[in-house]
């Protein structure tokens, strides 16, 4: 569409009819229920570790590293823990992302009970946690059940290390073939799948072992109660409230349920090989493993690189990933990829984990936006914040800037992005000791300066010597912006559009910064009510273009430039929603948003760049409530929003907000 461009898109002639249009759609979307968790809703994102890198750092996140995690579960006060299978270990994420090892030692295969990384494990898979944070392992590769006390005081329950079978028996008397899985009832017993003895095992808080259902070495898909039932490879288990259990067959390829009464029944499945969607016997598995089961009854399975959802009525539905395709891409339904996704556990919130085993990290699918609110103390801290989500391991590049006033640094996205790095806000007189560390974690070869003092580069070179520091200050905002221009070109070869847009209405400036930055287009600044400056007519010129992106402003381009498109809404928040409109038509998604106040610059201005980087959209509202045109885009688009970022926003605001997507 941009190549047909020829003409003066004037929005703001029919501003009047376009607010009432949205006013309209506001009003009449707000009477409608919440959105029906359909296919096409379930986000998948990266939570932690990093795609097919294996590791065993510790860390925040992106920053944590797993090696082939195989078991995944949530203690009642939001921590979870991993089973690191590989890395011989157990793991531990606090619900603000912080990656520990809770006991074990990484590399180190064993079957030692101590405290922390005395104990010694071998290949656990299976977690279950009670509410008081005990834990249970399967530890697979030793034939044991383990215990795990909130102090990482690790136990062996039941079995014999290295020692295979079926028996029954108390502790040490006991045997198993390769346990996989397990689940815990309120009762605080544990069940296990056996799974080279197709057989599900219950084992108590006494560590008496029994046969719940199966018979050890007698595999198939019969069912039955108790020992006459028959099944191939359990693999994974998981108990409602109510104490039913449900197991996967790995090679069985069904769903089966066990009620109280050991009754066993086929839930989907029928044996035969395929991703088939259907109700009961129709469906088709092709190597189901991990099973979860959720407060409404929706049973969670991985098969076959993609994750799939039962109803109590039987009804399997592929809700994420591409069955028979490997990859780690994050997306929504579909357009996800997993690479052999195995353990899975839901969160109180109802989100589903998953470990996904060959990208070596743990995935959140989910139904609802994730939400990042980013309130640093000040502008300068929350700037930091925004960089270190970002740039978690740092970043080649860094643009500081004035926190105290920026408008020199309005048209600096593009360049932030062409050179890799966030922009850091600093004040006038010098570098803060938080600026100073965060500099030196992104440890840059690369700063960009902008509209700073002399004294506060003397700072900058005594904090990073050996960083090469770009200067660019202008005569005035104007000047800084043409400056910043002529410097993108350098580092992209060639700039195909210029963004126009008033450097005294700071708010139109910031809301095109991630379209502008991600497209490598130029920002050229202009007064609102004219006239263009000469330094801002000659950076036109001389970048080339003869495409602009009017946006926010009535003044007009030189004459070199003949396709022009407007953006100019009735305020700073109709322009925003305008701006975010355009985005998405030339290729930007509302999949990662912000949202951030139309009246408190600078925390739009530093995520500008972090949103670029994945083709995001910014939208501004105001700071005690949400305009009706804000409140328009976000209905409209919620079915594609997966991430939101809420920078220096007010909790009220982001409440509103967080109610419009559900």
């Amino acid at each position: 569409m941009i190549a047909t461009e020829t003409t003066d898109s004037r929005t703001h002639l029919n501003s009047a009819l376009i607010i009432a249009a949205l006013l309209s759609i506001v009003a009449f979307t707000l009477g409608v229920a919440a959105k029906p968790a359909a296919a096409s809703s379930y986000h998948v994102t990266t939570f932690a570790g990093k795609a097919a890198v294996s590791g065993v750092a510790n860390g925040t996140l992106a920053a944590a590293r797993f090696d082939n995690p195989a078991g995944i579960a949530f203690g009642y006060d939001g921590t979870m823990y991993v089973a690191d299978t590989d890395n011989h270990t157990i793991r531990k994420i606090t619900p603000a992302g912080v990656v520990t090892t809770l006991a074990g030692k990484p590399g180190v295969e064993g079957s030692a009970d101590g405290t922390g990384a005395a104990a010694r494990f071998s290949y656990p898979e299976g977690i279950a946690v009670t509410p008081g944070g005990v834990l249970y392992i399967a530890d697979s590769g030793n034939q044991t059940i383990r215990k795990i006390t909130p102090a990482g005081v690790v136990t062996t329950l039941a079995g014999t290390p290295g020692v295979q079978g079926s028996a029954d028996g108390t502790g040490a008397a006991a045997r198993f073939r390769y346990p996989g899985d397990i689940a815990l009832d309120v009762a605080f017993n544990l069940y296990v799948t056996d799974v080279n003895n197709h057989t599900i095992r219950r084992v108590t808080p006494a560590g008496v072992v029994s046969t719940w259902a199966g018979t050890a070495g007698a595999s198939g898909g019969v069912n039955g109660t108790g020992a006459a039932a028959r099944f191939n490879s359990p693999q994974g288990i998981a108990v409602d409230a109510g104490g039913t259990l449900y197991v996967t067959e790995k090679f069985g390829r069904r769903v089966r349920t066990i009620s109280f009464a050991r009754v066993v029944s086929t839930l989907a499945g029928s044996g035969a090989s395929g991703s088939i969607d259907g109700t009961g016997t129709a469906a088709r598995f092709v190597m189901p493993y991990g099973i979860a089961v959720d407060s409404t009854g929706t049973v969670f399975v991985t098969d076959n690189q993609t994750i799939r959802t039962i109803t109590p009525a039987g009804q399997v539905t592929t809700v994420a990933g591409k069955p028979g395709v490997y990859g780690s891409a994050d997306g929504t339904g579909t357009a996800a990829r997993f690479f052999i996704p195995y353990a899975v556990d839901v969160d109180s919130s109802g989100d589903l984990f998953v470990a996904d085993i060959n990208n070596h990290t743990v995935r959140r699918v989910s139904t609802s936006p994730q939400y990042l609110t980013l309130v640093g103390s000040d502008r300068y801290e929350t700037a930091i914040l925004v960089s270190k989500q970002a740039y978690p391991g740092g970043a080649p590049a860094v643009v500081l800037a004035k926190g105290d006033d920026f408008p020199d640094a309005l048209a600096a996205a593009p360049l932030a992005v062409a050179y890799g790095g966030p922009v850091i806000l600093t004040p006038s007189w010098g570098l803060t000791s938080a600026v100073e560390n965060e500099l030196k974690r992104l440890d840059p070869t690369t700063v960009i300066f902008i509209g700073l003092p002399a004294n506060v580069k003397t700072e900058l070179v005594a904090v990073l010597p050996t960083a090469t520091v770009k200067s660019f200050v202008g005569t005035d905002r104007y000047h800084t912006a043409a400056l910043l221009a002529a410097e993108l070109k350098t580092k992209r070869g060639s700039v195909v559009r210029v963004v126009l847009t008033a450097g005294d209405k700071f708010p139109d400036a910031l809301s095109v910064a991630p379209l502008a930055a991600k497209k490598g287009w130029a920002i050229i600044l202009t007064p609102q009510a004219g006239p263009l400056p000469d330094v801002s007519r000659d950076a036109i010129q001389d970048l080339g273009v003869t495409r602009a992106l009017i946006v926010g402003t009535y003044v007009q381009p030189p004459a070199v430039v003949t396709q022009k498109v407007s953006k100019v809404g009735a305020d700073r928040y109709h322009t925003s929603a305008l701006v975010g409109e355009y985005a998405k038509l030339v290729g930007l998604s509302y999949a990662h948003l912000a949202v951030a106040t139309g009246e408190n610059y600078p925390d739009a201005l530093v995520v500008g760049p972090y949103l670029a980087k994945d083709g995001g959209i910014l939208l501004l509202t105001m700071p005690n409530g949400v305009p009706a045109t804000i409140q328009a885009a976000l209905i409209i688009n919620r079915d594609e929003v997966e991430h939101v970022v809420f920078p220096g926003l007010p909790p009220a605001v982001i409440t509103t907000v967080r109610v419009m997507l559900k």
